[in-house]
């Protein structure tokens, strides 16, 4: 892992720790950053360590349960490609159990994103390629439709890792030019960098 950016983010997570007061919940995403740069470099425990840190800071928030069902997915993201399918299934059935607990009149576009990404995430668990394509198809559209467009990058993404995972190389490749153009269309250099590098990892001819 990059160790000086590591470094500064535990800074700050211990800084926020210092609060006499609690600190707000978002401030707690950083862990899912130090998670990301954990599993591009291979070390899925301490990406599960950071996420299962997230999951435990929301739960003990207890106010915000489609937040806590993302943290789950997060978590199980990171299992599923640790190859973990149990520990996988168990985070993201229970992200499945919190939404289906709640009953907006009218949920926000995020809670909609949302669960349509824990969908996906149980389908890529339970090695559905079909239905986590049809609801990562879903969330694409929710985050254009409102001007998200930075989560495009990352919905897709998390689509081609899977993809890579199952050996479908050819829907990896158009996963990654997909993500490739939001980057450079939204000056994500990271996600252009990571699919640049997924790219190096394909067979030359780009299929099963």
């Amino acid at each position: 892992m990059n160790q000086l950016l590591v470094s500064a983010w535990t800074e700050s997570m211990e800084l926020i720790s210092s609060f006499q007061q609690p600190a707000p919940i978002h401030f707690w995403t950083v862990l899912v950053d130090l998670a990301e740069v954990a599993a591009l470099s291979g070390e899925y425990e301490a990406a599960l360590r950071y996420t299962g840190q997230l999951v435990q800071k929301y739960d003990q928030q207890g106010n915000n349960a489609m937040r806590a069902a993302d943290a789950r997915y997060c978590y199980a993201v990171f299992a599923r490609l640790k190859g973990d399918l149990n520990s996988a299934y168990r985070s993201i059935s229970s992200a499945v159990n919190l939404i289906s607990q709640q009953n907006p009149t009218s949920p926000s576009s995020v809670d909609k994103f949302i669960g349509l990404r824990v969908q996906a995430e149980l389908a890529r668990v339970q090695g559905d390629y079909a239905a986590s394509q049809a609801a990562v198809d879903l969330a694409a559209s929710i985050v254009l439709d409102c001007g998200m467009r930075f989560m495009l990058a990352d919905v897709l993404f998390d689509q081609a890792c899977f993809t890579h995972q199952q050996e479908m190389f050819a829907e990896t490749k158009l996963l990654i030019e997909r993500v490739m153009h939001v980057a450079q269309q939204e000056d994500l250099p990271a996600f252009h960098q990571r699919g640049l590098d997924m790219l190096q990892q394909l067979p030359e001819t780009g299929s099963r």
